[in-house]
């Protein structure tokens, strides 16, 4: 139903946009030209793109070049033409899949900012908190239109910017990155203009565009409010209503000799419950992630990295060809004892024991769309090779790996769009299926007033879960 119920509204979308194609961005590109791109970035995904990794996999943009040519018009607006970029990324799966050069903007009017922070759920959006007096009063309104475009059109833009792990599951991802980037993403798909005309539910307001946007991570991470115990370069330990949390903000190469420091506190102390919390935490240091994982299982664990058999060469621009040269000598070369010949490519496997000293009690571990590459990869350890309790919602990273090792770049031959473009393909767990990330054991749901009234849903989910295991 999902998936029924997603195409539908984005036919819906669909039509609207080509609609109003020639209205809301004056500044086009020819559609031929678009169609050229995407022809070309169809062929580098199916033939080189790390996503296409496993022989029963046929991920393409199919599905987008079917919406390109059934546009009417001969051209395309430039904010279209950068919906339909992140389309693709969604269709792809890959959260390591983005845009590096955009030369296109150059094209566009002075830029400006959508003056006020938004909160996007459940597929609509919400005036978030701020401190203008003039609109103070419409704090938590639904937003109904902006300079006369529904929001479903702006929601439809917001959820297809960038693409989480894991073709067909994006909801926790998409919506993060939505209310994430609002401010910067409103303006772009309304062409920059100087002043908005916000109609909500409760009335309708005018604001001046902004110089600045204003970005707020929009997950609660109230751990940074608690005294810190221990601190390292990206991660800090603390106690909350005497639980013991490890809250990791990256994972740096730098917090591998503090590990050590916050498990020997733990092995002292012996606490039942022990969280860690990777809400918002999008990766990092593999190694910093595998030396992690060590101290929370008494079992052997790996990742392997697969050079597939594609022959990526024809579709890389020179950076590109330069930073996938370089990588073939790394792995090739320096990681030759760890090289094995597989039916899908190179393999190239790293093992890790448990350490000496590993924690024994329940693992909580508190995660959100945004925890994704090494995140979502200790997410993955920790569910196949520890007790640990998963609350939150699902990971934008892939359960079964993601596509990294190595990011080369493509550039669209009209557009001269850079994508980054990742080759390679990390590898947790062999069952291809598991595309989507980590689900949670216990899913938290926040509502507009949750957000705004800065409740922590997710802390609730962990003492109710400390409570009923202690019954």
């Amino acid at each position: 139903m999902r998936i029924i119920k997603t195409y539908l509204y984005r036919q819906a979308l669909l039509v609207f946009i080509l609609g109003i194609n020639n209205f809301v961005c004056a500044q086009q590109i020819a559609k031929k030209d678009v169609i050229t791109d995407f022809e070309f970035f169809n062929e580098a995904v199916i033939n080189a793109h790390g996503a296409n990794y496993h022989y029963n996999l046929v991920v393409n943009l199919d599905s987008v070049l079917k919406d390109i040519n059934s546009i009417e018009t001969d051209s395309v607006s430039i904010a279209d033409f950068r919906y339909f970029i992140g389309r693709a990324f969604n269709e792809i799966g890959c959260v390591h899949t983005s845009v590096s050069e955009f030369p296109l903007e150059a094209n566009l009017p002075e830029e400006h900012f959508f003056p006020l922070p938004v909160l996007l759920v459940n597929e609509e959006l919400y005036i978030d908190n701020h401190k203008s007096r003039e609109t103070k009063g419409f704090i938590g309104q639904k937003i109904e239109e902006i300079n006369g475009y529904p929001s479903a059109y702006l929601v439809e833009r917001l959820l297809n910017y960038l693409g989480g792990d894991g073709r067909g599951y994006h909801d926790s991802y998409a919506e993060e990155i939505g209310s994430l980037y609002a401010p910067k993403l409103i303006s772009f798909y309304l062409n920059h203009p100087s002043e908005f005309e916000i109609k909500t539910s409760s009335g309708i307001f005018k604001v001046a565009a902004a110089e600045k946007g204003t970005y707020r991570y929009r997950s609660i991470v109230s751990m940074q409010k608690q005294e810190k115990i221990l601190e390292g370069e990206r991660a800090y330990y603390v106690k909350r209503d005497n639980v013991p949390v490890l809250r990791i903000d990256k994972f740096k190469k730098e917090d591998i000799k503090f590990w050590p420091v916050v498990f020997e506190v733990l092995e002292t102390e012996s606490p039942p419950f022990f969280v860690i919390d990777l809400r918002g935490n999008t990766g990092g240091s593999r190694k910093a992630g595998a030396e992690l994982m060590r101290f929370l299982t008494n079992e052997k664990f790996r990742y392997s990295i697969l050079q597939p058999k594609h022959k990526p060469k024809p579709y890389l621009n020179k950076q590109g060809k330069r930073y996938y040269r370089f990588s073939k000598m790394k792995y090739n070369f320096g990681k030759f004892s760890r090289r094995n010949k597989t039916e899908l490519g190179t393999s190239f496997q790293f093992d890790f024991s448990p350490h000496k000293s590993t924690y024994k009690g329940q693992i909580i571990v508190l995660m959100d769309g945004l925890t994704a590459s090494t995140s979502s990869m200790l997410t993955t350890w920790l569910d196949k090779h520890s007790n640990a309790h998963f609350i939150g919602r699902t990971c934008g990273g892939g359960y079964n790996g993601n596509n990294g090792g190595v990011f080369p770049r493509i550039t669209l031959p009209c557009s001269k769009t850079v994508i980054r473009f990742p080759s390679y393909r990390i590898v947790l767990d062999e069952d291809f299926k598991k595309e989507y990330g980590q689900n949670p054991d216990i899913e938290v749901k926040y509502s507009v007033d949750d957000w705004l009234n800065k409740i922590d849903r997710d802390w609730e989910a962990v003492l109710g879960f400390i409570k009923s295991a202690q019954k």
